[in-house]
């Protein structure tokens, strides 16, 4: 079984084909994923206006496959408030996704209090877009941020990307036992530009335990055969295979 935890739902400014329900599990099937937990790209880039309803019609077309993330937006609380209390009651919902840098918001700021209060109240995992480079200037989604979230709310974090560079975002999961690493995306060190290294995996296999790693793919801004690439080359046990790949998301989503 496979259980791709960072996926995404709908149209965008990035140059892809695969949209909706349909083509979303046409591609997951040419991979074999049973399961992907999937955010609505329109929530995360442009508007909160509807954008939880469009995915939540995308979920139940989908057979089962896929499950989905309502998108928390702290420039829009009142109506990230009333789509979390309404979608967490309907099965095909089983988290939050919060996207600090195309929102204009640190992860860190006061803003998102009432969102996550109510994530916490209601015990909802939270998938964090995390992303840090050298290369660019403020780091609103920096792993850092993360562990702040981390230490005041005890629901499950998890840092998607693995905060965008593997040393970092470790060492900060390493802090508290409520943050769980995704491995799509980023960098190993501060200072490297290649992106899909074994220490994606090997790295928080050492430090954190299988316990604690995810399996995304960032479909279909990103092809999955990066992220299986990754999971296929390292030096994983059968065991913590299982775990990374379907075993923790299972147990964590209640799936």
């Amino acid at each position: 079984m496979i259980i791709d935890v960072h996926g995404h739902y709908g149209t965008t400014f990035f140059p892809i084909d695969v949209e909706y329900e349909d083509a979303i599990v046409k591609m997951m099937d040419s991979y074999a994923i049973d399961i992907c937990v999937i955010s609505g790209l329109r929530g995360l880039f442009y508007g909160q206006d509807n954008c939880n309803e469009e995915v939540f019609r995308g979920l139940k077309n989908s057979g089962g496959r896929l499950v989905g993330y309502v998108v928390g937006n702290p420039n829009h609380i009142e109506q990230s408030l009333a789509d979390i209390e309404r979608y967490a009651k309907e099965k095909e919902f089983v988290g939050v996704k919060f996207h600090p840098a195309w929102h204009g918001v640190p992860i860190d700021d006061r803003r998102y209090t009432p969102i996550l209060q109510l994530c916490e109240e209601l015990n909802l995992p939270i998938l964090i877009h995390s992303f840090v480079s050298e290369f660019v200037g403020l780091q609103i989604s920096e792993p850092e941020r993360v562990v702040k979230v981390a230490k005041e709310y005890k629901c499950p974090i998890i840092m998607g990307h693995m905060g965008g560079n593997t040393r970092r975002g470790v060492e900060a999961a390493k802090r508290y036992d409520n943050i769980f690493v995704e491995i799509c995306g980023g960098r190993q060190d501060a200072d490297s530009r290649s992106v899909w290294t074994l220490d994606r995996v090997e790295l928080p296999l050492k430090e954190l335990g299988a316990d604690r790693i995810l399996f995304g793919t960032d479909l279909p801004l990103v092809d999955p055969s990066s992220s299986f690439g990754i999971v296929e080359e390292a030096e994983i046990l059968p065991a913590d295979r299982e775990k990374i790949m379907y075993k923790n998301a299972k147990q964590l989503f209640h799936l």
